[in-house]
């Protein structure tokens, strides 16, 4: 029972973690800069001195559930506010609607290359 709670809990912190569209332009803007070419992944990571650099540039407290460098956020978190609520990863699959995107290699895409594919301006 015990282990079930912590699941729901995960499940629904997960649900709640909407960003606005200014905190995930922010948000992608320092991941595609923080490596250059910032490998697709469908979790990411934030150090604490990306968090305080996002956080000082949005102005406000970021939402609970934010990437930190123990805890992982879904990148469709910070994708569907600029690209539409229809931007999801399948094990892997980059997945706009109901169609698997074309021309998304997987472990060899990178971040910028998403962000063309989904036709998001920053």
């Amino acid at each position: 029972m015990k282990y079930i709670k912590l699941f729901e809990a995960f499940i629904n912190e997960a649900k709640d973690l909407e960003l606005d569209n200014n905190l995930a332009e922010i948000t992608l803007r320092k991941l595609i800069q923080k490596d250059g070419d910032y490998k697709f992944r469908e979790m990411v990571y934030l150090s604490i001195n990306d968090r305080e650099a996002i956080q000082d540039e949005y102005g406000a407290k970021l939402p609970r559930g934010f990437a930190s460098p123990d805890k992982d956020m879904h990148i469709s978190a910070v994708l569907a506010p600029l690209a539409g609520d229809s931007v999801y990863t399948d094990d892997g699959d980059l997945v706009l609607g109901d169609k698997t995107v074309r021309g998304y290699k997987h472990g060899k895409s990178t971040l910028n290359d998403v962000v063309k594919l989904l036709k998001i301006e920053l």
